[in-house]
């Protein structure tokens, strides 16, 4: 019963009034930056904040409170890169992939996420998540 929604106009208008505000407030906050956890608060803030820079899309997973999504949700990111020669002094592709999972109360949502590639590049990936009260995500 999912909806691939395109523009943010469109996923605007399908989410409950208060829902979007709420959102854009979390897309906005680099993660990382208050009570982070020491073991990987160094260097994931400057990660983020540049794929936050460079980011110009977001893959935005909503879920109604008390709804059960029963099959899991797989996305998989792929990256290419140019195949480099000793003598090419191209630079390395880079995507800065922004995801972010919001999950209302009671909402349950399995996920895979799988990154793949082929040649050099560098993949950022930022993954937001956010759960209400109640709500389970098995990633």
């Amino acid at each position: 019963e999912g909806v691939f929604i395109g523009s943010f106009a469109e996923l605007q208008a399908s989410l409950p009034a208060d829902a979007m505000e709420r959102m854009l407030q979390r897309l906005a906050a680099l993660p990382e930056t208050a009570d982070a956890d020491h073991r990987t608060a160094l260097g994931a803030y400057q990660f983020s904040a540049l794929n936050q820079a460079i980011s110009g899309d977001v893959a935005i997973c909503y879920a109604r409170g008390g709804v059960e999504v029963a099959l899991p949700l797989s996305i998989v990111q792929l990256s290419s890169g140019a195949v480099k020669s000793d003598d090419d002094n191209a630079g390395l592709a880079a995507s800065h992939p922004n995801l972010l999972f919001w999950l209302e109360e009671n909402a349950k949502l399995n996920l895979m996420q799988q990154y793949a590639g082929s040649g050099e590049y560098f993949s950022n990936a930022v993954t937001r998540i956010q759960l209400k009260e109640g709500a389970q995500l098995t990633h």
